[in-house]
Parts: structure tokens; sequence; C-alpha cells
């Protein structure tokens, strides 16, 4: 095929789909782009996008680091999401230099076939972002997708994770022999910080409302604390497939003025509600990086969180705003403590500052991978 220019091409046939408000993504990866081209001083302009969504107007506009093409309506077909992109890569005389999946599963099967007509001289990079504990619990679903992961690593040339602790577990589950590996968060955007006051004693949930956040144990945990004291509310923040559930579950123990849904929100909205929350809390079983919970600590928020090798490491480092639990009776103990807890602004403020050494540090090992 002939092409003319060569630069990293993102796969994204689910864009309308992502957890992450679709604004909040394009303004990432708009980042991503600007930080490219400074870094290849200008040899590369943009960071290309194909990916499948509803067309959204002139909106692009705010995103000038960024060449978003839109390759037809989100879909699951990734044979014909593969087959078309080729087409629009042709017809745009564009060439990946390297090839990112936006996730393991649709996304990477679009990119193997991309890849085969294209052949991009670094390969294809895949990225995990959360745990895939699962793949080890024994039964036939687990043990066919561990198999298929195995089958993801072994065609990619480059593996990304977001935390040590990620690729300590990737580690213990595949062979990774012969594969470039690198440890590159997300960056986390940090909302604004005023020297803290005595908060409302709200607790909250934020992120995507899955099976995967220990929905039943973040139930459980609310309904004992109502036992023993009913002076604090419930902010539920975000959106998902277990919504509905989850939703019932929480008003069978909670009157509806003591609890509130928003839904999924922006993360400029997101951030409007951290100053207001005195704790989130956090039932997830395994923790990929935590980008929820950092965003919080970065506001003053104090977190709970069951213990993992993730917020261990937090606890460990911020005790003042970080507590881990190991039981359901520990969790409930630590936030009955935490709800009449001050928050220490020194603590806060070096959070803060770690955070974004952190971030500027990891932006610049992901963009390398690109070039």
């Amino acid at each position: 095929m002939n092409f003319n220019r060569k630069i990293p091409i993102f796969i994204n046939p689910n864009l309308d789909s992502s957890a992450e408000d679709r604004g909040d993504l394009l303004a990432r990866f708009n980042k991503y782009g600007e930080v490219l081209q400074e870094r290849t001083n200008g040899r590369i302009q943009k960071l290309c996008m194909t990916a499948g969504f509803q067309e959204f107007g002139n909106n692009l506009d705010k995103y000038p680091n960024l060449e978003l093409i839109r390759v037809g309506n989100q879909t699951r077909n990734f044979l014909s999401f593969g087959i078309r992109t080729v087409f629009k890569l042709k017809k745009l005389r564009l060439r990946p230099s390297i090839l990112i999946s936006s996730d393991l599963y649709f996304a990477f099967c679009a990119t193997l076939i991309v890849c085969f007509f294209t052949r991009p001289s670094q390969g294809i990079q895949i990225s995990f972002h959360g745990t895939f504990l699962n793949t080890t619990d024994g039964r036939l679903k687990a043990h066919i997708r561990k198999k298929y992961l195995a089958f993801v690593i072994r065609n990619a040339s480059i593996v990304r994770v977001v935390s040590p602790q990620l690729l300590q577990e990737l580690n213990n589950c595949f062979d990774l022999s012969g594969k470039s590996i690198f440890v590159a968060p997300v960056p986390v955007s940090l909302p604004p910080f005023n020297p803290p006051v005595r908060r409302s004693k709200t607790i909250a949930f934020v992120g995507r409302i899955h099976h995967e956040r220990g929905l039943d144990l973040w139930v459980s945990i609310i309904s004992q604390l109502n036992f023993i004291r009913k002076d604090f509310s419930c902010l539920i923040v975000g959106g998902g497939e277990n919504e509905k559930k989850f939703k019932h579950q929480l008003s069978q123990v909670l009157p509806p003025e003591r609890l509130k849904f928003t839904g999924k929100l922006s993360r400029v909205e997101v951030f409007a509600y951290l100053p207001k929350i005195q704790i989130l809390l956090s039932t997830a079983p395994s923790e990929g990086f935590g980008v929820a919970i950092r965003e919080a600590m970065s506001a003053g928020t104090f977190v709970c969180a069951s213990k993992t090798l993730v917020t261990s490491e937090l606890d460990s480092r911020f005790p003042n705003l970080m507590r881990t639990f190991d039981s359901e009776a520990d969790g409930i103990s630590q936030l009955n403590k935490l709800l009449d807890q001050i928050h220490d602004a020194a603590e806060v403020f070096s959070f803060r500052e770690n955070l974004e050494k952190q971030n500027e540090s990891n932006l610049e090992v992901l963009i390398q991978s690109w070039i």
C-alpha cells in the first residue's frame, strides 16, 4: 500500500461506550498529541485515532492535536471496522508507525486486521488498565479468558501496564518473554483544592457501576454502618450496567433524602462534587491504578478502600488520607472514624505535588513508547 504520512494510530471501535466522558477522553488524547508533536520537534503533528462514534458536529475544533477519523458508528463488528479502517487510512495516505489498541477485545481484533494490511514498524501496543484475577478462578470461562489474553500478549509487540502492582499480577499469570514492557498510568487530573473546612458527612461511590467494583460489599458496609449511626448520606457518582440493581439495593438501606445518584458525569462535574465529599468508599477487590481514588485524595477527600497492592502502597505513604481494610467489620470501623475526622491540608498538598511529578514522568514514558 502506498502511504505518505507515518504516525501512531489509536484504534477504538467503541468510542461512545467508553467509561470516561467522551469530551474528557478526547481532551486527554489531544494532550498526548500535543506532547507527541513537541517531543518529535514537529515531525509528527498529531496523534491519530480511528474510531466508531455518533457524529457530533464541529466540536473537533477543540482538539487541534488529535486527528479523529470516524469509521462509522460504534460497533462490535471488528472485522468490518478493521477493513473499513484500512481503506480510510489508504484514502488519507496514512501509515501507522505503531498501532495502539483501545482495549484487549473487539478493538484488539480490529487492530490485528489493520496490522496485517499496514505492517507498522513497531507493531501493536496493548494496555492493561485493570485487574484480570478472574482468569484464575478455575471455571471454564476463566480458562478461555486466560487463553485469549495469552493470545493477545503473544501478538502484541509492546505491553503497557498502569502500575507496578498490575505488572506483578501480569508476570504471575502470563509469559512476557520477548515483549517490550513499561509502566505508565493514565495521567490523573488534579481537581481544585483549598485548605479544607469541615465537610458534610457524605460517603461516595465514584466511577463505573459494575460488578468488579465490589458492589454487594459496598451496600453491606453502608447497611451495617447505618445501624451504628444515621448522620451520614451517600452520593453515587457514575453509571454502568449494574446501576439499576445498585440503586435498588441502596434504596432498601437508606431513605431517599440520604441517597443521591447523579448518573455518568464529566470530569469537571465530578470535580465539583469532590470538595463536598467526606469519604470515598472503594470496595473493589483489586485495583489496576485507581484514578478515582487519586483524584479524590488530591481534592482532600478521605479514601477508605479494600486492601490491595495499590491501595496498601498509598496507605503506607499517605495514612492521613487513605485507610485500607481487609474485612467488612474493619471497613465499617474505619468509616465510622473517618466521618468525624478533620482533613490534614499539609498531606493533601504533599500528595498533589507527588502526583504532579508522577503525571509528568508517566506522560513522557507513554509518548516515548510511540516514537
